[in-house]
């Protein structure tokens, strides 16, 4: 995977994965072992990172470890088993591929029982999930850990992550819900790139210099998550939501003042609280005193 700098082409390491997200009704006995080989093969990465960074998202977690702004390791561990586990996820199929027998007798196989695939849709599902992740684990708070805590904002996230990514596996009466979840991402990716200070590159694109209180030293890793999620988005409303209609994925980009201000909105109460509440979390906003102000 290539957040985490490994590829997935490692038979034992894809065989531990699989069982401990995703395990067959036979292997159910084997998920805490499988969870413990996982954490061990993530330990190992670490250590292996530690030795020799690399350009991946892992390496650059453990670099601002090392600068004083970073994870602890039980906390870099937990990240990289969700990271790890989320890039897994896109590439396995649908819930149905181990009930290869169920299938009508005249051979005609419903849509609902089709085993549907949206690897874009999906692709931009979990690239915002590494960016809220990526927000958490650098110690600047995710999106609306300032009104209900990091962890119950950590746990609406992760369920409607896993709930678009259960969608992405339906028929076509899924894709109005998909078109809108895309749609909402490229409004957050856009709500980003527009309101907080940004270069432009020898594209002619905007590249983040500061987002949110996480530095420039992160901007490296942290503008090609954002954009991952931007262009695998707009790829899946035109290729994979063909049967919802272009406006409600468009709609949703005027959304994007409103993310602005919200964003703004909430990093400055996530600054307060990391000078009156600190904790693990907002540890990296401690050394501001202002929230930068609009473009």
């Amino acid at each position: 995977m290539e957040l985490l700098g490994v590829s997935l082409g490692w038979r034992e390491f894809n065989t531990w994965i699989r069982r401990a997200s995703d395990p067959k009704p036979d292997e159910f006995h084997l998920v805490p072992e499988a969870w413990g080989r996982v954490k061990a093969i993530i330990q190992q990465i670490i250590w292996e990172k530690e030795k020799e960074p690399g350009e991946d998202l892992l390496s650059g977690l453990i670099q601002a470890r090392a600068a004083g702004d970073g994870l602890s390791h039980d906390e870099l561990l937990s990240t990289g088993v969700l990271l790890l586990m989320a890039g897994y996820t896109t590439t396995t199929s649908g819930p149905l591929r181990h009930r290869p027998n169920i299938r009508p007798r005249t051979g005609y196989v419903p849509l609902m029982m089709t085993d549907v695939r949206r690897p874009l849709t999906r692709l931009t599902v979990v690239s915002l999930a590494a960016h809220v992740a990526f927000e958490l684990g650098a110690g600047v708070g995710l999106p609306l850990a300032s009104v209900v805590g990091p962890y119950a904002a950590t746990g609406f996230w992760t369920v409607v992550t896993g709930g678009v990514l259960a969608a992405s596996t339906r028929d076509a009466r899924a894709d109005n819900l998909l078109a809108a979840a895309n749609g909402f991402g490229l409004a957050a990716v856009s709500a980003h790139l527009l309101g907080w200070p940004t270069r432009p590159t020898r594209t002619g694109l905007p590249w983040l210099e500061d987002c949110e209180g996480l530095g420039p030293e992160l901007m490296p890793y942290y503008n090609p998550i954002l954009y991952c999620s931007g262009v695998t988005g707009l790829l899946a409303v035109a290729c994979e939501n063909r049967t919802a209609r272009v406006r409600l994925s468009a709609a949703m980009l005027g959304l994007v003042p409103v993310l602005i201000a919200y964003q703004h909105w909430e990093h400055r109460r996530l600054v307060r609280q990391a000078h009156t509440r600190p904790r693990w979390w907002n540890r990296r906003l401690r050394r501001l005193t202002s929230e930068p102000a609009f473009r």
